[in-house]
Parts: C-alpha cells; structure tokens; sequence
C-alpha cells in the first residue's frame, strides 16, 4: 500500500480550506456522489437531507460511489458529519451532484474532526 500510495503521490489528509457551498438543481431526484479525496484511511460520514439520516456510518473510499436523492421543492438542507477521521485525521470528503445548474457540482469539505458537521443547501425545482 505504501509503495503504491508514494508512486501515485497521494497525499495525506489536510485542510483544503473549502466548505461547502449552495447550489440549484433542475431535476428531481438527483444523484449525488461521495468519495474520500485524499489518504483512504478509514474516514465514516452521515448524511442527513431536511432532518433525515440518509446515510449512516458510511466508510468513504478513493471510488465515488453514487446514490439517489428525492428533493422537497425548494429548499433542501444537507448536512454532513464526520462519524470518524480515520487514522490520519482530520476527515475531508468529496460530494458531486448531478443536475446542477447554479453553483459547484463538485464540492470538498474543509477538514473535519469527530462529530464535526458543515451544511449546504440544494435548491430544487
């Protein structure tokens, strides 16, 4: 793994000073996409959409794996929790969504910490 992770310059997980930001969709549902972007060391996240667990202690991978979404119209509050930082700390996760058409599509946390939360809202038609 060392040898591997050295070769293809992965580096270990860090602030990358993002946060997440709204965004406008104009489709409903919507998929959106989770991975771990950097050192894959055991980072879990929960995903909660308007108060509902949607994702529940979720080991995040260097593969984007999708999953879909049904939106309430309007706005749609999503909230992502560090469940574990994994052995190199802090815990840092990629979202993408489909369907965007205001804002990023594809989005990073800055680093979190256990139980650590950031927020964004999806504005579905």
């Amino acid at each position: 793994l060392a040898w591997v992770e050295q070769n293809l310059i992965v580096s270990h997980d860090s602030d990358v000073g993002t946060i997440l930001s709204n965004i406008n969709v104009n489709a409903n549902p919507i998929t959106r996409s989770l991975r771990d972007p950097q050192l894959q060391d055991g980072d879990v996240v929960n995903i909660d959409l308007n108060g509902v667990r949607v994702l529940d202690r979720f080991p995040t991978t260097g593969r984007h794996v999708s999953f879909p979404i049904t939106l309430q119209s309007g706005p749609n509050t999503l909230v992502v929790t560090a469940q574990n930082q994994g052995v190199s700390g802090p815990m840092v996760a990629e979202l993408s969504f489909s369907n965007v058409v205001g804002g990023s599509a594809v989005q990073m946390t800055s680093a979190l910490s256990k139980d650590q939360t950031q927020n964004m809202t999806i504005y579905a038609p």
